[in-house]
């Protein structure tokens, strides 16, 4: 965790699943804590999805499944997680009305307008498109 290498963000993780403190974690890797609050929030949302193999996957609020998507975990992520395959959890999405809606990245900075728009898939609330 010390040295950085590609694993280095793995073991950042187990160090804080483990309850080792942000400042610590920022005290040897030398990383702001606020990255590593991040990495930490992350976590607990993880935690918070796990609880639900003991509940029951089929009661998992919608408001916890959304905030894990827009927190960036795939159907995958969620899958593994829920012990349960990707297609339950894509299932169970849709059920829920959790879709992505798309915005609009401006190329232009604003400046002017924008030919050739593109967009990007999020799980936020306003679309875009």
């Amino acid at each position: 965790m010390i040295i950085p290498n590609a694993e280095r963000m793995l073991y950042i993780g187990c160090a804080l699943r483990k309850g080792m403190a942000v400042s610590k974690v920022s005290d040897l890797t030398k990383i702001d804590p606020w990255f590593i609050e991040n990495i930490k929030e992350i976590i607990e949302i993880e935690k918070k999805i796990k609880d639900f193999t003991r509940k029951g996957v089929k009661n998992i609020p919608a408001s916890v499944l959304r905030e894990a998507k827009q927190c960036g975990f795939s159907d995958s992520q969620l899958a593994r997680l829920l012990d349960t395959d990707e297609i339950f959890i894509r299932k169970m999405r849709k059920e829920k009305k959790i879709r992505p809606v798309y915005k609009l990245v401006d190329t232009c900075a604003a400046e002017f307008e924008a030919y050739t728009p593109y967009f990007y898939s999020t799980y936020e609330m306003e679309d875009e498109a």
